[in-house]
């Protein structure tokens, strides 16, 4: 988290966690008009475990080593709440879309409109600290 949340805010590692462990830290919007107030990644993910709705929790590394059966956990997580079908065709070409070296292959040609640095020409995607064997959850 620190390592993707550092290269997002442009600053170091340790001025990254430090903003990512003060309750009071507050982030500018891409668009600069508004500020909001993030707390710590403690709190956020404690709320999110916490949360009474039902839930899943899946590790990166399951993503990583089998994203079949984990988009299809997630597919049908979200067919409970919002009845969305489970269509195969689309089950596979999303897990071919979200691979990272297409994402990475679509930041360097295109950008995302979600990079702060994108005038820097800076790449948003860094693979630097991905499935590095720390463990990395998706809480949804």
């Amino acid at each position: 988290m620190v390592i993707s949340y550092s290269h997002h805010l442009n600053l170091s590692y340790e001025e990254t966690f430090l903003k990512m462990i003060d309750s009071r830290t507050v982030e500018k919007t891409i668009d600069l008009k508004d500020r909001v107030l993030l707390g710590t990644w403690s709190n956020h993910y404690n709320a999110w475990k916490h949360f009474p709705i039902k839930k899943i929790l899946i590790k990166y590394e399951d993503l990583k080593n089998d994203a079949y059966l984990n988009f299809r956990k997630i597919i049908s997580y979200l067919n409970e709440l919002y009845d969305l079908p489970i269509e195969e065709k689309r089950l596979l070409k999303s897990i071919k879309d979200v691979h990272f070296n297409n994402l990475e292959k679509l930041d360097k040609t295109e950008g995302f409109n979600e990079n702060p640095n994108i005038n820097l020409n800076k790449n948003f995607l860094e693979k630097e600290g991905w499935g590095n064997g720390k463990k990395s959850y998706l809480l949804i």
